[in-house]
C-alpha cells in the first residue's frame, strides 16, 4: 500500500507486513524539540533498519531470480540437445523470459527492489529531519528568547530586579 499523501507505507519482508505512516514520523514539533532530539535515532534506526532488511530481501531474489534463469536455460539446452534441436541464444533467452515462473519469480524481485527504493528515500528523510532538528536548535538558541532555559532565567532576573526596586521606593518612601 502506497498513499503519497499521508505516506503511509505497507512493506512486506519475508511474509512480515510492517505497517507506519512516515508522513507522522518525519513531523517535528517545534514545541518539544527535546523529544525531536530525544525520538529521532530510533526513528532513524527504525526506518533505515527495514531499508537494510528490504535490501537485503532485493538481493536474495535477485540471487534466486539468476539461479532460476540458470537452471531453466540449462534445461532448455539440454532438451534441445535430446531432441536434436538447434537453438539460437535469442531461442532460449525469450524461452526462459516468457516462462510462467520465470516471470513470477522477477515481479518478486521487483516489489523487492521498489520496497528497497522507497525505505531508502524514508532512510534519506530522516537524515534530513536530523539536519532540520539542528538548524531549528541552532536557530532558536541564536534567537536567545525561545530557549525555555533563558526564558527562566530573565523572568528571575526580572523578579529580582523587581524586589530590588520595590526596596528602594520602600526606603524612598
Amino acid at each position: 500500500m502506497y498513499n503519497f499523501k499521508g505516506i503511509n507505507i505497507e512493506i512486506n519482508i519475508e511474509g512480515i507486513k510492517r505497517q507506519n505512516t512516515l508522513n507522522q514520523d518525519i513531523q517535528i514539533n517545534p514545541a518539544d524539540l527535546d523529544t525531536e532530539f530525544k525520538d529521532q535515532a530510533l526513528k532513524f534506526i527504525y526506518w533505515a533498519t527495514l531499508s537494510e532488511l528490504a535490501k537485503d530481501l532485493a538481493n536474495r531474489k535477485k540471487y534466486e531470480l539468476d539461479m532460476f534463469y540458470a537452471r531453466l536455460d540449462h534445461s532448455i539446452r539440454q532438451n534441445a540437445v535430446v531432441n536434436n534441436i538447434k537453438l539460437t541464444e535469442k531461442m532460449v533467452e525469450n524461452t526462459v523470459v516468457t516462462n510462467e515462473e520465470y516471470q513470477k519469480a522477477m515481479k518478486e524481485y521487483n516489489e523487492a527492489r521498489k520496497q528497497a527504493g522507497i525505505l531508502q528515500v524514508a532512510k534519506e528523510a530522516f537524515n534530513q529531519r536530523k539536519d532540520m532538528l539542528v538548524s531549528l536548535g541552532a536557530n532558536y538558541r541564536a534567537e536567545g528568547s525561545a530557549d525555555p532555559i533563558l526564558l527562566k532565567e530573565a523572568a528571575k532576573q526580572k523578579l529580582a530586579n523587581k524586589a530590588i526596586n520595590l526596596k528602594k521606593e520602600k526606603k524612598n518612601d
